[in-house]
């Protein structure tokens, strides 16, 4: 239970006097790019394009196209380094760190996110009034990003949208999951709108907050008009089972579980490569290693699409066991929009309660071993392999899908309209 004296101490930190942020910040230098003739948003995230970051990715198709007088970038790290996606056009703003109590004691870690949250909401908010933005949306992945916005917008006068690309309070673990969702209470007391990525998010921030949240699924990066149906046939040589993305803690059950099936078929034409920015030591390191695993750095997104279209089987996976299973449970992969639309049948090897498996066979658009039985996912992967009449309806479906739920322009459209439609 969070203490009586810590719970009004960080409300405190919510409720500070405005007319002290508004006699100070006169002393803030107006931004280059302001356009005081329209409305204008910030979005404010611990990674932006060109990051290659899942959340950067989406980030990036969603405001690709808008008018960059219309919105800035705000984050606490530089995220102008080479990336493998272009960057935005957009101002981009980069808070560097705040200034910390150096003294590494438990009792101090609440006052140095206090700290955090007081000088990180500062900053955003002098650039929140001098780039003139009447909205702030706000992502997850940081601890301190979304009550620091919250704070700014409320010295600022911005209204506050929260964007959840994961579920912000059950990502963290231990003590600060439980600061975590004391942040969320108090910053839901004052929000304007809530973003998730799925059906499932939608679900528990419905439960837990009684929030109507606007789904705005992943977008991918664009939309076919057509599937070639000679796709299949033009695919010859070695089996690849394909993984592309950052591989972590919430994978590596289930991709074991895969290198042990692959081993147990004893097939050494079927192979599962990786596409990721981790590295072979590294991966071996967590069991991730052997015959039947190819490792391929990171690559720029035309090579991830040629390496996505070009594979037999896409595969995503999430571990049975993980520490934080809400998060799994209501996850949605960024890649997911992007698998659909290459024309390659989806396996996935997900827990039965996820978001994953509900969309996969609700829709018929891939394959779920949902079991954490190496010789079940065995027999999948036997089944998706033999059974052709299988493999082209799930094409079918998966590009009919993607079509409805992932098309960048149509999730652009609903991100504006949440916004004001005025973009």
């Amino acid at each position: 239970m969070i203490g009586v004296v810590e719970f009004f101490m960080l409300k405190w930190v919510f409720f500070l006097p405005k007319l002290f942020f508004r006699f100070c910040h006169g002393q803030v230098p107006v931004a280059e790019c302001v356009d005081s003739r329209a409305p204008k948003f910030a979005f404010v995230s611990h990674v932006l394009p060109p990051s290659w970051s899942g959340q950067a990715v989406v980030i990036g198709r969603l405001l690709r196209d808008m008018d960059p007088r219309s919105y800035c970038l705000i984050s606490r790290q530089d995220n102008q380094q080479d990336g493998h996606v272009r960057s935005l056009s957009g101002h981009y703003y980069c808070l560097g760190a705040e200034k910390q109590i150096p003294i590494n004691r438990s009792v101090f870690w609440d006052i140095n996110v206090i700290l955090s949250i007081l000088q990180r909401g500062w900053k955003i908010a002098r650039i929140l009034i001098a780039e003139e933005c009447r909205t702030a949306v706000v992502g997850t992945g940081d601890l301190v990003d979304l009550p620091a916005a919250r704070l700014a917008c409320f010295f600022s006068g911005a209204k506050f949208y929260a964007y959840y690309f994961d579920d912000y309070v059950y990502q963290w673990m231990g003590k600060i999951r439980k600061r975590a969702d004391l942040f969320e209470r108090i910053i839901f007391n004052r929000i304007e709108g809530l973003i998730v990525p799925n059906e499932f998010l939608w679900k528990e921030m419905m439960s837990r907050r009684n929030m109507n949240a606007v789904i705005i699924h992943n977008p991918c990066e664009s939309i076919p008009e057509k599937h070639d149906p000679g796709m299949e046939e033009s695919k010859k040589g070695d089996i690849r089972i394909v993984y592309t993305g950052a591989v972590y803690h919430v994978n590596f059950g289930a991709i074991r579980n895969l290198i042990s099936a692959l081993e147990m078929l004893k097939r050494p034409d079927i192979k599962l490569h990786l596409y990721t920015a981790q590295s072979e030591e590294w991966l071996a390191e967590h069991g991730i290693k052997g015959d039947y695993v190819v490792h391929h750095n990171h690559v720029s997104h035309p090579e991830v699409v040629q390496a996505q279209s070009s594979a037999h089987i896409l595969f995503i996976p999430f571990d049975f066991h993980s520490p934080v299973p809400e998060v799994v449970r209501t996850s949605a992969p960024g890649k997911l929009g992007d698998y659909l639309v290459s024309g390659t049948p989806i396996l996935a090897h997900v827990p039965s309660d996820t978001f994953v498996k509900w969309y996969l066979t609700e829709h018929q658009c891939g394959v779920v071993a949902d079991r954490d039985s190496v010789e079940y996912l065995k027999k999948t992967l036997i089944q998706l392999l033999e059974d052709e009449k299988l493999r082209k309806s799930i094409r079918r479906n998966a590009l009919d899908r993607a079509r409805l739920d992932f098309d960048p322009v149509v999730m652009k459209q609903k991100l504006t309209a949440m916004l004001g439609g005025w973009l």
